[in-house]
Protein backbone atom coordinates (compact mmCIF):
# COMPACT_ATOMS: atom_id res chain seq x y z
CA UNK A 1 0.00 0.00 0.00
CA UNK A 2 1.46 3.34 -0.82
CA UNK A 3 0.87 6.37 1.53
CA UNK A 4 1.57 9.96 0.55
CA UNK A 5 3.00 11.62 3.25
CA UNK A 6 0.65 14.90 2.71
CA UNK A 7 -2.67 12.10 3.33
CA UNK A 8 -5.08 13.59 5.93
CA UNK A 9 -4.75 9.67 7.40
CA UNK A 10 -0.83 9.69 7.31
CA UNK A 11 -1.23 12.86 9.72
CA UNK A 12 -3.55 11.32 12.25
CA UNK A 13 -1.47 8.14 12.12
CA UNK A 14 1.46 9.93 12.88
CA UNK A 15 0.35 12.28 15.16
CA UNK A 16 1.63 10.91 18.50
CA UNK A 17 4.19 8.96 17.33
CA UNK A 18 7.35 9.50 16.41
CA UNK A 19 8.13 6.79 13.63
CA UNK A 20 6.17 5.59 10.24
CA UNK A 21 4.12 2.38 10.91
CA UNK A 22 5.47 -0.48 9.20
CA UNK A 23 2.36 -2.53 8.46
CA UNK A 24 -1.23 -1.78 7.33
CA UNK A 25 -2.73 -2.95 10.47
CA UNK A 26 -0.18 -0.82 12.76
CA UNK A 27 -1.39 2.21 10.43
CA UNK A 28 -5.00 1.70 10.75
CA UNK A 29 -4.59 1.00 15.02
CA UNK A 30 -2.71 4.49 14.99
CA UNK A 31 -5.18 6.05 13.10
CA UNK A 32 -7.26 5.17 15.59
CA UNK A 33 -5.12 5.82 18.55
CA UNK A 34 -4.83 9.72 16.93
CA UNK A 35 -8.87 9.73 17.00
CA UNK A 36 -8.63 9.58 20.48
CA UNK A 37 -5.73 11.52 21.25
CA UNK A 38 -6.46 14.61 19.63
CA UNK A 39 -10.08 15.19 20.67
CA UNK A 40 -8.79 14.03 24.13
CA UNK A 41 -5.99 17.01 23.86
CA UNK A 42 -8.30 19.33 23.41
CA UNK A 43 -10.28 18.07 26.12
CA UNK A 44 -7.67 18.71 28.63
CA UNK A 45 -6.50 22.02 27.85
CA UNK A 46 -9.68 23.21 27.91
CA UNK A 47 -10.08 21.55 31.18
CA UNK A 48 -6.71 23.35 32.04
CA UNK A 49 -7.83 26.61 30.91
CA UNK A 50 -10.99 26.34 32.93
CA UNK A 51 -8.72 25.73 35.92
CA UNK A 52 -6.44 28.99 35.25
CA UNK A 53 -9.03 31.44 34.27
CA UNK A 54 -11.93 30.53 36.71
CA UNK A 55 -10.43 32.25 39.76
CA UNK A 56 -9.95 35.33 37.78
CA UNK A 57 -13.56 35.38 36.31
CA UNK A 58 -15.29 33.85 39.23
CA UNK A 59 -16.68 30.22 39.21
CA UNK A 60 -20.41 31.25 38.94
CA UNK A 61 -20.51 34.12 35.82
CA UNK A 62 -19.98 31.35 33.37
CA UNK A 63 -16.56 30.70 32.56
CA UNK A 64 -17.06 27.39 31.70
CA UNK A 65 -19.12 27.81 29.54
CA UNK A 66 -17.60 29.66 26.71
CA UNK A 67 -14.79 27.01 27.58
CA UNK A 68 -17.04 24.04 26.62
CA UNK A 69 -18.23 26.00 23.63
CA UNK A 70 -14.69 26.21 22.43
CA UNK A 71 -13.75 22.54 22.96
CA UNK A 72 -17.42 21.25 21.41
CA UNK A 73 -16.77 23.59 18.43
CA UNK A 74 -13.45 22.53 17.36
CA UNK A 75 -14.11 18.63 18.15
CA UNK A 76 -16.93 19.32 15.59
CA UNK A 77 -15.08 20.79 12.99
CA UNK A 78 -12.56 18.10 13.77
CA UNK A 79 -14.74 15.25 12.86
CA UNK A 80 -16.34 16.91 10.34
CA UNK A 81 -12.86 17.55 8.51
CA UNK A 82 -12.05 13.80 9.09
CA UNK A 83 -15.37 12.45 7.81
CA UNK A 84 -15.31 14.82 4.53
CA UNK A 85 -11.76 13.94 4.35
CA UNK A 86 -12.41 10.39 4.52
CA UNK A 87 -15.46 10.40 1.75
CA UNK A 88 -13.23 11.43 -0.66
CA UNK A 89 -9.92 9.83 -0.05
CA UNK A 90 -9.39 7.24 -3.01
CA UNK A 91 -6.76 4.93 -1.01
CA UNK A 92 -9.20 4.25 2.45
CA UNK A 93 -6.76 2.66 4.83
CA UNK A 94 -9.84 1.71 6.71
CA UNK A 95 -11.13 -0.67 3.48
CA UNK A 96 -7.34 -2.01 3.12
CA UNK A 97 -7.40 -2.87 6.80
CA UNK A 98 -10.20 -5.02 6.58
CA UNK A 99 -9.05 -6.96 3.08
CA UNK A 100 -5.93 -7.32 4.99
CA UNK A 101 -7.11 -8.52 8.00
CA UNK A 102 -10.00 -10.91 5.91
CA UNK A 103 -6.34 -12.17 4.00
CA UNK A 104 -4.42 -12.69 7.23
CA UNK A 105 -1.95 -11.09 6.35
CA UNK A 106 -0.78 -7.29 6.61
CA UNK A 107 1.26 -5.74 3.97
CA UNK A 108 4.10 -3.29 4.78
CA UNK A 109 2.85 0.45 3.60
CA UNK A 110 5.39 2.15 1.63
CA UNK A 111 5.65 6.16 2.15
CA UNK A 112 6.11 8.76 -0.57
CA UNK A 113 6.61 12.37 -0.68
CA UNK A 114 4.16 13.66 -4.16
CA UNK A 115 2.02 15.61 -3.35
CA UNK A 116 -1.59 14.67 -4.42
Amino acid sequence: MNISRTAWHYKLATYYRDTDPRSVCSYFWSMVGGLFVAPFAVFVICLMAFFVTAPIWGWFFGTPVPIMVVGALFDVIFIAGFVNAWLSDEADPVSRYIMAKKQKVCPLVEYNNEQK
